[in-house]
């Protein structure tokens, strides 16, 4: 009788929950206990997430990631990126103040929210059916003619298969294929002029903001749509001849001169070695009045070298466009000699350079994929 009573009350006490949430929630790991298939630069931000395990009559996970400044958020942007499926949209929310506390998601902070199928998952089944696992790969019966996979799936009437579930939602569970991306935006650590959105993706803008700004970027497309077009720019620009007055006329007013961490007051200017910073983390590097090199170091610039690479690029995808190196040092220190691509530079996995003068471009790569493209002048001397 006891245990009969503790069941009903855990029931009832489940109902009263559900009723307060959009989800009913089977349970919340302060971790992020997503696929280990999953990509590795992921791995650093499993103790700062969570996972959220719903299971109302959906059936699926969901993982928060919060990230402490926009040059974390944005350096795992083009990874987060990969995880969403063809054809699944973006959504887009605000941050709400004040909190609507009782809610499964408060956005109460900026985080990246990843909604994905279950798991670890069991299989489920209708009696007299098969045994089904609600988890990849997903049979090509449940896919569009175009290869796009539903959001969710449900059980056949006879119990052998998955099909999709269509406009009319099924009595029986359902259970999320799709991965979808959801953005909550603060404009700060998440802005959307600072990234880019990626293509022929369905932007669902559920933000509530009096006015969006009129540069945002709310659409997807191949590179920024907003003022400060960089290959527009970079094409009136010979970076051989062309002095400070020219980077002004053709960039407008910086936000800043600076050279590391310090901030050169302009009246000092020109100087001896300066950064010129502009939006979405452009810098020109100069010499007193001459250009030395052009430094793009964020995917948001949309910087793309030879139509193919950019920030966020792998390393193979970099060779395959410029070339094999001459040699390859691994494990060692950067000695700065060209056509040498330096791997793992001191036992750091992932972190690399490579120089190609003859093509005026040199990289930096965080976890092999490009951080930093720097495009030079004809007669730079890394010595």
């Amino acid at each position: 009788m006891d245990k009969l009573c503790q069941i009903i009350c855990m029931c009832v006490i489940g109902i009263a929950i559900f009723s307060n949430t959009s989800l009913g929630l089977g349970g919340i790991s302060e971790k992020g206990n997503w696929p280990k298939s999953w990509p590795e630069e992921l791995e650093p931000y499993r103790k700062q997430a969570r996972t959220m395990l719903v299971a109302t009559r959906i059936q699926q996970n969901v993982y928060e990631i919060p990230f402490k400044d926009c040059d974390e958020f944005e350096k795992l942007w083009p990874t987060i990126l990969k995880l969403k499926d063809k054809g699944a949209p973006l959504k887009l929310r605000s941050i709400e103040k004040p909190f609507k506390k009782g809610r499964l998601f408060d956005n109460e902070k900026p985080v990246v929210r990843i909604f994905s199928h279950v798991y670890p998952a069991e299989p489920s089944y209708r009696a007299g059916g098969k045994k089904l696992r609600p988890t990849p790969p997903w049979p090509d019966s449940i896919k569009s003619p175009t290869g796009e996979l539903p959001e969710y799936v449900t059980i056949s009437e006879n119990g052998n298969t998955w099909i999709p579930v269509e406009k009319k939602k099924p009595k029986a569970f359902m259970y999320r294929v799709r991965t979808e991306i959801e953005l909550v935006v603060d404009g700060t650590i998440i802005n959307l002029n600072r990234i880019l959105l990626p293509d022929n993706t369905p932007i669902i803008d559920k933000r509530k903001l009096d006015k969006k700004p009129e540069t945002e970027q709310i659409s997807a497309s191949n590179r920024q749509e907003t003022e400060f077009d960089i290959h527009a720019k970079v094409a009136q620009l010979n970076i051989d001849t062309a002095k400070l007055d020219d980077v002004i006329r053709i960039f407008g007013e910086p936000i800043e001169y600076i050279w590391g961490r310090k901030i050169i007051n302009k009246a000092k200017i020109p100087t001896d070695r300066y950064c010129i910073k502009y939006p979405y983390d452009v810098h020109i590097f100069m010499l007193w009045d001459s250009i030395v090199e052009l430094r793009f170091e964020s995917p948001a610039a949309g910087y793309v070298f030879r139509d193919k690479i950019r920030v966020g690029s792998s390393l193979d995808e970099v060779l395959e466009v410029v070339g094999q190196p001459a040699k390859t040092v691994k494990g060692g220190r950067i000695r700065w000699v060209d056509n040498v691509l330096y791997k793992d530079i001191k036992g750091k996995k992932g972190y690399c350079y490579y120089h190609r003068p003859d093509q005026n471009v040199r990289f930096f790569f965080l976890n092999y994929k490009v951080k930093a493209l720097y495009i030079t002048r004809s007669d730079y001397n890394d010595g």
